[in-house]
This record gives structure tokens, C-alpha cells and sequence, in this order.
């Protein structure tokens, strides 16, 4: 925890403060350390069950690319005149990154505030 001297205060009275001050100081760091790291955490657990379907798709084609070689596949590519391609639908409409649920919501509020702006204008 480290090492420091109480040899400058003078009295027990003082000395009992200084160790409660620093208990104190130590238990509202580490529970600021923890709180960030569950923020962290759980900011990444979001994310990743966000984007958990297009995970398994991507895990999936890239196990069927392993195993390609095992699959007669030359008498479907001769009878198949097309190319089959597969890519995410973009769930966001003004980025492709991800930027957390709370910006999210943010635009979508702010979306459902143009639109009932418009209709009131309108109508």
C-alpha cells in the first residue's frame, strides 16, 4: 500500500485521522478503478451482442472456407450461372462504426423530433 511516517503529527488524535483519510482515499480509488472497468467492460459486451449476427455469419463462412476443399462443388458451379454474395445490412444511417447505445438513442430521438416537425409544418 505503501510506506509513510506519522513521526510529524503530533497527538494519537491526529495519527487516527491521517489513517482514515487514507482508508478513505483508498477504497473511493479502487472503487472508481472498478467502476471504470466495468464501464469498459460492459461497453464491449454491448457492442459485441449488437453486432452478434453478423459475428456468426462471418464465423460460419469462414469454417465453410476451411472445408471448401472437402465439397464437391464443381457439378453446382456448372450448373449455376451466378455469384453469390453476402454482406451486412448497414443498421446505421449516418456511420458504420459503432457508437454506443446512448448516441444511438440521440439520433433517433432527434429523427422522431424532424418527423413530427414536418408533420406539424404539413399539416
Amino acid at each position: 500500500m505503501g510506506e509513510f511516517t506519522l513521526d510529524n503529527y503530533p497527538g494519537n488524535a491526529v495519527k487516527y485521522m491521517v489513517w482514515l483519510y487514507f482508508i478513505a482515499a483508498t477504497i473511493i480509488t479502487n472503487v472508481n478503478f472498478f467502476n471504470v472497468l466495468i464501464a469498459i467492460v460492459s461497453d464491449t459486451f454491448e457492442r459485441i451482442t449488437e453486432s452478434r449476427q453478423f459475428y456468426a455469419i462471418m464465423q460460419r463462412t469462414e469454417i465453410f472456407s476451411d472445408f471448401i476443399s472437402m465439397i464437391q462443388i464443381e457439378p453446382l458451379i456448372k450448373k449455376s450461372r451466378f455469384l453469390y454474395v453476402m454482406q451486412p445490412v448497414d443498421v446505421n444511417d449516418e456511420s458504420s462504426d459503432w457508437s454506443g447505445s446512448l448516441d444511438t438513442l440521440k439520433r433517433l430521438v432527434k429523427k422522431d423530433i424532424a418527423q413530427v416537425r414536418s408533420i406539424i409544418e404539413t399539416g
